[in-house]
């Protein structure tokens, strides 16, 4: 599980650390000896404390495999 301490929000750069929620995300990969793999990872939903920006609430990405989009 990524870190407890304070993560950017993506749009603004406003550094928080406070969370709103959890949410699971399950990374698959090629079958090893004719069984799946498959990687469960926990990441926080934060709260963006600026209230200008429209970015109300984001994901913590993880990085290496588990980065937005990697395949």
């Amino acid at each position: 599980m990524p870190g407890p301490g304070p993560v950017a929000c993506p749009r603004c750069g406003t550094l928080t650390a406070r969370v709103h929620g959890y949410h699971r995300r399950q990374l698959a990969d090629l079958p090893v000896g004719g069984r799946p793999v498959v990687i469960e990872v926990t990441v926080r939903r934060l709260v963006c404390p600026s209230l200008d920006c429209a970015q109300q609430t984001f994901q913590e990405q993880v990085p290496g495999p588990a980065e937005r989009y990697a395949q």
